[in-house]
């Protein structure tokens, strides 16, 4: 069995987007119930890879002639600090495609109450 993540599943609901399907909100309130328990797996990366900018961060300013802003600047051009901004704005989408969802559903729902 293939392990889903979160990449694919927003992957999957830009492709319906870009193709103008029309589903029903039980179809994105599925997709994005998914989303919200895989979250977690990519909020512990996240946690993982900040720690270990901070402690790149920590190296650098322990030198002698080491500054604050000198730090920053050097930290902010490596590959890892680029993941963690990746991986931030990954974890936004997810978060506003849930509230996304969850407004379509109670947007659904009351269209229903309206019959």
């Amino acid at each position: 069995m293939e392990t889903v993540t979160t990449k694919q599943i927003l992957t999957k609901m830009q492709e319906w987007a870009s193709e103008r399907k029309a589903l029903s909100p039980s179809s994105w309130i599925d997709a994005c119930q998914r989303l919200n328990v895989l979250l977690a797996n990519d909020a512990d990366e996240l946690v993982t890879k900040q720690h270990e900018v901070a402690k790149m961060k920590s190296l650098l300013l322990s030198s002698k002639d080491s500054k604050v802003n000198k730090a920053t600047v050097a930290i902010e051009a490596t590959p890892e600090y680029l993941e963690v901004k990746k991986l931030e704005a990954h974890i936004k989408r997810c978060e506003e495609s849930i509230r996304i969802a969850k407004k379509r559903a109670t947007m659904a729902d009351n269209e229903l109450k309206n019959y």
